[in-house]
């Protein structure tokens, strides 16, 4: 009888045993997701933090410091992140410009800042001058109008450890709130002509 009981009492010390490992494992499988997903957030944010603490270092480039027929960058690289963001994902078709393409927008941003009302004042809402703003020149096909559109997106300064030139070809810049010192313009190409102008943002 003894013999039975000791029998009985080593099953049920086994079977305990066995089921709290089970349980212990369970658990581990059950929220070992949920750990690794938040210790790739903590890397992402302290990657982010990082880049930012870096960015502090970096020299500021300033558009009026260079020669005014300098500040205009062709994107010629359509695999940037910020482009399929931007556009691919709208559905819009994106595509380099030619050069006489280039050269006219060039000659019809130009030619409407001389017709628009700009000022150097930063709490002014006009624009500001044409040569305080570095400029993107990208073409689209618009999916609502099928024309053929440049947009230029326009920026006055920015930090970067790289140089104007080099930043401006490798970033699609987008703000969402800038003030003056950000915004685009849309040209027709068909009609040649500006058909939209904005500040405070990109398209």
């Amino acid at each position: 009888m003894k013999s039975n009981n000791f029998i009985y009492t080593i099953c049920v010390v086994f079977s305990m045993c066995f089921l709290i490992c089970c349980g212990n494992k369970h658990i581990d499988v059950k929220t070992a997701p949920v750990e690794e997903e938040m210790d790739s957030l903590d890397i992402e944010l302290a990657e982010r933090e990082a880049r930012m603490m870096e960015m502090e270092s970096w020299p500021w480039i300033d558009a009026t410091d260079f020669p005014v027929d300098s500040i205009d960058i062709r994107i010629d690289d359509l695999s940037l992140p910020m482009l399929k963001r931007t556009f691919t994902e709208r559905g819009h078709t994106i595509f380099v410009l030619s050069d006489d393409d280039f050269n006219m927008a060039r000659k019809l941003v130009k030619d409407y800042f001389q017709g628009i009302s700009v000022d150097d004042n930063p709490d002014s809402d006009k624009p500001y001058p044409y040569n305080f703003y570095f400029k993107q020149y990208l073409g689209y096909i618009d999916p609502d109008t099928g024309h053929n559109t440049i947009v230029v997106n326009m920026l006055t300064d920015e930090r970067t450890p790289h140089g104007w030139a080099g930043e401006l070809k490798n970033n699609w810049y987008v703000y969402n709130d800038g003030g003056k010192a950000f915004g685009y313009i849309l040209i027709d190409m068909k009609q040649k002509c500006v058909v939209s102008f904005s500040l405070n943002g990109s398209v």
